[in-house]
C-alpha cells in the first residue's frame, strides 16, 4: 500500500492527491490541523478508504486511543461499519489478540458481532 508523506517532489505529490476525493482531503488536512504526525495520518491516507473510516481513525487519534489498538481496525479493506464495531470491542475491554481474531476482512458485521459478543460472554 502507498504511503502519503511531505517527502514528496510536487508533481508525485499533485499525481498522489489526485487520487483522494475532497472528503477524503478534508480527513487528512483536518489530522494535519489537528496535530497527528505523518505517520498518524498515513495509517488512513488511502484513496480506496472511505472518508468516514479516514474520521473513525482521526477520532481515535485525537482520543488518545492506543496506536496498538488502531493498528487492528485501521484497515483500507475493512468497511465504515467493521471499524466501528471493533474499535466499540476495544472500549469494551477485548484485548488486542481477541480483536485481531474478530478484524477479517472475510467476516461480515454481524459476526464480527457475533464473535465479539462471544468473547464478551466468556467473561462473565
Amino acid at each position: 500500500m502507498e504511503k502519503y508523506d511531505n517527502d514528496i517532489n510536487r508533481k508525485e505529490w499533485v499525481h498522489h492527491f489526485m487520487k483522494f476525493d475532497k472528503d477524503q482531503l478534508y480527513e487528512m488536512n483536518m489530522g494535519v490541523l489537528c496535530g497527528l504526525t505523518v505517520d498518524q495520518i498515513n495509517m488512513y491516507a488511502y484513496p480506496k478508504m472511505n472518508y468516514l473510516c479516514m474520521r473513525l481513525i482521526k477520532e481515535s487519534f485525537l482520543e488518545l486511543m492506543p496506536m496498538e489498538h488502531i493498528k487492528v481496525f485501521a484497515n483500507p479493506n475493512l468497511s465504515y461499519f467493521q471499524m466501528v464495531i471493533l474499535k466499540d470491542a476495544f472500549k469494551k475491554g477485548l484485548t488486542v489478540q481477541e480483536v485481531r481474531a474478530v478484524a477479517n476482512t472475510r467476516f461480515t458485521y454481524n459476526e464480527m458481532k457475533d464473535m465479539i459478543d462471544h468473547f464478551l460472554k466468556l467473561r462473565f
